[in-house]
């Protein structure tokens, strides 16, 4: 069993690496489900050195008026940040949640069962 998801985030010439960086850290912290959860409810989630965020319009900072969904690594320091569309964020949650139920098929029907709540917020 492996501490990543991706593990090939390593490369940052991607332009989606701080995507898989954020998966990667959050499957290795033992914290995906928690973070599936949260976002599978447009919560946003985040731990120590990265953040998956969504746009809060009503909000007065104008750092949180965007489109799409907002992932940052590296936010102790200077962090690298990408801003996704709705589509490609749930993309990335597909895989994420597919490689996690490869690594963990005892979780399969709760991870499903949280998908599809998503696909109903």
């Amino acid at each position: 069993m492996s501490d990543q998801l991706f593990g090939s985030w390593a490369d940052r010439n991607e332009p989606d690496w701080v995507v898989f960086a954020y998966f990667d850290w959050i499957y290795g912290a033992g914290l995906f489900m928690q973070m599936l959860e949260c976002l599978t409810k447009r919560w946003g989630f985040g731990a120590d050195d990265v953040d998956c965020s969504f746009p809060d319009l009503n909000s007065f900072d104008a750092d949180d008026h965007f489109c799409g969904v907002q992932f940052a690594y590296g936010i102790l320091c200077e962090p690298d940040v990408v801003i996704v569309s709705d589509e490609d964020f749930s993309t990335y949650l597909s895989m994420a949640c597919s490689r996690y139920v490869e690594e963990k098929p005892e979780y399969a029907d709760r991870v499903r069962s949280m998908m599809l709540l998503k696909e109903h917020v």
